[in-house]
């Protein structure tokens, strides 16, 4: 019995090799060593233009506000110079603010400022008993929100009053 299993066997291998490759195909299993559906691992198109999308709404918002946040960054520094400035001008002051004038802004530059030129121009405009002290907003700052108008400056007196008032708060 167990020998005529292996004639047949024999045979029916014998006839595998002689018949057709297609027959052949036929009759080996196609799903027996992979059961499901395999799935490239890898985005669609649909998927990036999402992801793109999302990507650009986001940056939509943060992007303003990351400039707003510069802006008033740059505002700040530019306070902190001008009451600086102020301090030196009253603790120098010798009858006058003139002299501690052309100390501070020596060379056309301010020499305690942190702000850049770029950001905001400082000047003083300073007599015996009182000063002014500015900040012009250069460029971006320009669109800075406490600023009525594009040609509204930032300034501090003698009398420590700040204008215009949305800017020192």
């Amino acid at each position: 019995m167990a020998g005529d299993f292996n004639l047949a066997l024999m045979l029916t291998v014998i006839k595998i090799m002689l018949t057709d490759k297609q027959e052949l195909l036929e009759m080996a299993p196609i799903n027996h060593c992979k059961q499901g559906k395999t799935r490239l691992k890898a985005m669609t198109l649909v998927e990036l233009l999402i992801v793109v999308s999302i990507i650009a709404i986001l940056a939509s918002f943060a992007y303003p506000a990351y400039q707003t946040q510069v802006i008033h960054g740059n505002r700040s520094v530019a306070l902190s110079d001008l009451v600086r400035i102020q301090l030196y001008l009253e603790n120098g002051y010798n009858g006058g603010y003139s002299d501690g004038r052309d100390v501070i802004m020596s060379g056309g530059s301010c020499q305690l400022c942190e702000s850049n030129n770029s950001h905001y121009l400082i000047t003083i405009v300073a007599d015996n008993h009182s000063y002014t002290i500015s900040a012009d907003p250069q460029g971006n700052q320009e669109q800075d929100s406490c600023l009525t108008n594009r040609s509204e400056i930032i300034t501090l007196d003698h009398s420590g009053h700040g204008k215009p008032k949305a800017c020192w708060k």
